[in-house]
């Protein structure tokens, strides 16, 4: 009975200590709820004990259908979205980026030149579209696919 007492009065001072003053670090690690995507920060800094509604920042929703993290099913984030992912791979979701990248140009000036190479064999794509290019350059080719100065008609 004396340690269930011991108990009940070590709960309610851990209680009354998150209720009291500004949440801290130490009164966060008291609070006795599971968060999926952890604890939010008061303007401080410092941990409450209410939890997030979103992993991603500012709680912004993340992309649905998307599954970015390791597995078959794993689906890519377009562009405009991060790949955020739990340190235990609770989940991995596709979350707005805070600014949205340069717009990509996936087909520039000027034509592949005639390839010479008919290689048998693995074949690597190390692009996809233009954009994915340095500069000028554009994706050429079959196989393999990457990028290549390109030739302007004259």
């Amino acid at each position: 009975m004396a340690l269930l007492s011991l108990v009940l009065i070590l709960c309610v001072a851990g209680a009354s200590a998150l209720v009291a003053g500004a949440p801290s670090e130490q009164s966060s690690r008291m609070c006795m709820i599971y968060c999926q995507y952890g604890f939010r920060r008061n303007t401080d800094g410092h941990l409450m004990c209410v939890c997030k509604k979103s992993p991603c920042d500012e709680e912004a929703a993340p992309l649905e259908g998307y599954f970015c993290g390791r597995g078959p099913n794993r689906r890519e984030c377009p562009s405009t979205h991060k790949c955020t992912i739990a340190p235990n791979d609770a989940y991995a979701v596709c979350c707005p980026r805070a600014q949205q990248p340069p717009e990509r140009n996936p087909n520039k000036p000027g034509v592949c030149p005639q390839s010479s190479s008919h290689l048998m064999g693995i074949c690597i794509a190390r692009c996809t579209d233009d954009s994915e290019c340095e500069g000028e350059q554009k994706c050429c080719g079959g196989c393999p696919r990457q990028c290549t100065n390109p030739v302007f008609a004259k």
